[in-house]
């Protein structure tokens, strides 16, 4: 294959620059209830990447014992209120987005609706808005191939033939066990994390991610 035929994005993380102020929010709330410090990196580590409904059960993990419904409430509603006041979208996400030079979507861990709402408020929704996908549309979210693979179906394109930007190790893992090329976004996440995971590419800025596919396409192409 020498183009791609479609690009997926992942939402949180590439889209909205969303993980920091969501991870520093669920921090305030463990360290209220808890009364326990986390270091911010070692919290994005364990939580990046994962469905919303997976928090409660790590987090147990972490601390050690059963989350109370008042807790799970609160950490979610200060979330919440952190990312919808806070959040912006990934410097550069725009210009990808309004002069897509393939077919793009997103397919995400993140609820549709929130996904809406957060382009809505930032102009770009008529630009994806038949092209969101959602791991509430399948049975398991990532790491598991599914939303990958319900995407390619719905976008009638070959799962080899898509190109996949994921800023975590666990969206990472789950598009390469679709069967996709994945570019990893590294702003946030180690490099080596996600080469770990199975990208084939890093990069830092989404400035320049419609050259950093023109120079993997032609490298490819000459193989």
């Amino acid at each position: 294959m020498d183009k791609f035929d479609l690009m997926i994005l992942d939402f949180d993380g590439v889209v909205l620059d969303s993980e920091v102020t969501a991870h520093e929010a669920l921090i305030e709330a463990i360290e209220e209830e808890f009364q326990v410090e986390f270091d911010l990196e070692f919290i994005l580590d364990e939580f990046v990447g994962y469905a919303q409904g997976e928090v409660p059960r790590i987090l147990e993990r972490i601390v050690g014992r059963k989350l109370t419904d008042s807790f799970i409430k609160n950490y979610r509603e200060k979330i919440d209120n952190a990312v919808s006041n806070d959040s912006k979208l990934v410097r550069g996400i725009d210009k990808i987005i309004r002069e897509q030079e393939i077919p793009i979507c997103i397919a995400s861990n993140s609820p549709k609706e929130r996904i809406k709402e957060h382009l809505r408020k930032s102009g770009l929704l008529s630009y994806l808005e038949n092209r969101i996908f959602s791991a509430n549309d399948t049975s398991r979210a990532k790491p598991y191939p599914d939303i990958y693979l319900h995407t390619a179906k719905k976008m009638n394109v070959a799962p080899q033939n898509c190109l996949v930007i994921e800023d975590s190790p666990i969206g990472v893992k789950a598009a390469v066990a679709a069967n996709m090329t994945v570019f990893g976004y590294s702003k946030i996440t180690d490099s080596n994390k996600l080469y770990d995971a199975g990208a084939i590419h890093t990069f830092k800025s989404m400035k320049m991610l419609f050259e950093e596919i023109k120079l993997y396409e032609y490298r490819q192409a000459s193989l």
